[in-house]
C-alpha cells in the first residue's frame, strides 16, 4: 500500500483504531495507523511475568456481541468460557449460585440457595427468558439506574446485595450500580445469549488478531502524536504528515487534548480499575469456572478468578494463577496499617484457608479511567467534516463499544469516498 493511497489516517492502534483500519481494508480504501506503544490494543493488553499471563486489569470477552462476531475470526482466539453462574462468599462460606438454564445439573443448588427469595429466582428466570427473546443489538437508555430497575422488577435486597451488586460493580467499575437500566439489560442479554470468554493467550489475542488482518505496514508503532493541525500531524519524534481524512481512536482525554474544540463537556465521569495477581503451586482451591463474588458487604474484594482454570496457558505447568478484583472505591491503602496487597491476601485466606497466605505475589494493576461512564449514543461532538473521532467513550464503554465506535467513524468516511 503505497504511501499516497493511505487515504484516512488513524491515532491509535487500540480496539477501536483497529476495527476502524479492518472496515477501511475490506472497503479497499487506504488507510495508516499510528501508535505511540510498541504493540496494538490500548487498554485491552496482556503483560507476561514469571511465565504467568497478566491481563491489564481482569477483562472478559463477551462471545455474543455482534459487532465483535463480525470483527474476530473465533476460531483463531482459541476462547475459554467461563460457566454462567457465580460462588457467592457471604462472609461465612461459599455457596453456588447458577443460571439454571444453561446449567441444568446445577438447578437444584441454585433452587435451595440461600442466596434469593423463591421469588428471586423465579424472577431470575423471568428476566434470563425476557433476555433470551430480546433482539437488542445496541443499548438504550431507559432513565433509571440498574439498581431503581432491580428493585422496580421485583427482586429482594437479599439478590441485589448477594449477586447483582458484586457481580455488576466488577462489570460497570462502580459500587451503587447507578448505571442506566437500559445498559445493563443490554449486557444482561449478551451474558445471557452467549459465553462470558477469556481467549488462550490472554486479551492481548484480540487485537493481535485485528491487526492480523490488516496490511503488513499498516501500523507504525513508538509514534507518539504531539499535536493536530487542520491538515498535518505532528509528532513528538519531530515529523510532521499531511493528511485528508483522520481518525483520533484514542482514550477520550488524549482526544480532548488534541481536539479541545471538539468537545462541549470538559469533563466526564470515568471509573477506575484496581487488580492483584498472585500465583502458587498446583491446583486452584475451587473446580469451578466460575468467579468468586464478595458479598459480604466487608473487606477490599469484590471479585475473585483463577484465570488458569479456564486456559492453563494463563500459568506455567503445575501452577495456579489468581486474579482478584478490587472493589471500586478502592483509593488508598492506610486502613489498618498494611498495604492493599496485604490486606487481600488477608481476605483470601478467610475466603479459601490458611494456605491462600503462602500465594506469591505478582502484580497490581492500578488502571485510571479504565471506563467512561456510559452515556446514551456518547456526547456530542463539533468535528470539522474531515475528522472523525473512535473510542468506547463516544458509543458504551465495552470492548463492544469500542468496535462500534471504530466501524462507525470508517463508515462515515466509506460513505464520503463512495
Amino acid at each position: 500500500m503505497g504511501e499516497s493511497s493511505k487515504n484516512v489516517h488513524i491515532i491509535g492502534a487500540g480496539l477501536s483504531g483497529l476495527a476502524a483500519a479492518y472496515e477501511l481494508e475490506k472497503a479497499n480504501i487506504g488507510y495508516h495507523l499510528y501508535e505511540a506503544a510498541d504493540h496494538p490494543g490500548g487498554r485491552v493488553w496482556t503483560d507476561e511475568k514469571d511465565g504467568f499471563l497478566l491481563d491489564r486489569g481482569f477483562q472478559v470477552f463477551l462471545s455474543s456481541y455482534p459487532t465483535a462476531r463480525v470483527s474476530f475470526r473465533y476460531e483463531k482466539l482459541h476462547l475459554k468460557p467461563f460457566q454462567s453462574g457465580a460462588l457467592v462468599w457471604n462472609g461465612k462460606k461459599l455457596l453456588p449460585f447458577y443460571n439454571a438454564l444453561q446449567h441444568v445439573e446445577k438447578a437444584v443448588s441454585t433452587l435451595t440457595s440461600p442466596l434469593a427469595t423463591l421469588r428471586d429466582k423465579l424472577l431470575v428466570l423471568k428476566l434470563l427468558m425476557h433476555c433470551a427473546r430480546s433482539k437488542t443489538v445496541t443499548p438504550d437508555t431507559e432513565g433509571r439506574s440498574t439498581l431503581t430497575f432491580l428493585k422496580q422488577f421485583g427482586f429482594s435486597d437479599t439478590i441485589i446485595n448477594s449477586f447483582f451488586k458484586p457481580f455488576f460493580q466488577g462489570v460497570f467499575l462502580e459500587p451503587d450500580l447507578k448505571t442506566d437500566a437500559g445498559y445493563f439489560r443490554f449486557l444482561y442479554n449478551r451474558f445471557s445469549s452467549g459465553k462470558a470468554c477469556l481467549p488462550a493467550n490472554g486479551m492481548r489475542a484480540l487485537p493481535k488478531e485485528l491487526a492480523s488482518r490488516l496490511q503488513p505496514d499498516a501500523i507504525t508503532y513508538h509514534k507518539a502524536l504531539r499535536q493536530i493541525e487542520s491538515d498535518s500531524l505532528l509528532f513528538e519524534d519531530g515529523s510532521t504528515v499531511p493528511f485528508q481524512s483522520l481518525i483520533v481512536a484514542t482514550d477520550r482525554g488524549t482526544a480532548r487534548s488534541l481536539l479541545p474544540e471538539a468537545f462541549s463537556d470538559n469533563e466526564q465521569t470515568t471509573h477506575n480499575a484496581y487488580t492483584l495477581y498472585f500465583s502458587f503451586q498446583g491446583l486452584p482451591p475451587v473446580k469451578e469456572r466460575v468467579l468468586t463474588l464478595n458479598s459480604s458487604g466487608k473487606g477490599l474484594i469484590n471479585t475473585i478468578c483463577f484465570p488458569s482454570q479456564l486456559a492453563p496457558s494463563y500459568a506455567p505447568q503445575g501452577h495456579s494463577l489468581c486474579s482478584v478484583g478490587l472493589h471500586p472505591s478502592v483509593m488508598n491503602d492506610s486502613e489498618s496499617g498494611l498495604s492493599v496487597k496485604d490486606r487481600a491476601q488477608q481476605e483470601l485466606a478467610e475466603i479459601f484457608g490458611d494456605e491462600a497466605k503462602e500465594w506469591t505475589f505478582l502484580a497490581e494493576y492500578h488502571i485510571p479511567h479504565a471506563l467512561p461512564r456510559y452515556i446514551l449514543g456518547g456526547e456530542t461532538f463539533c468535528l470539522p467534516p474531515h475528522m472523525r473521532l473512535a473510542g468506547d467513550y463516544t458509543t458504551h464503554p465495552s470492548i463492544e463499544g469500542a468496535l462500534l465506535s471504530g466501524k462507525n467513524a470508517a463508515g462515515y468516511f466509506i460513505k464520503q469516498f463512495s
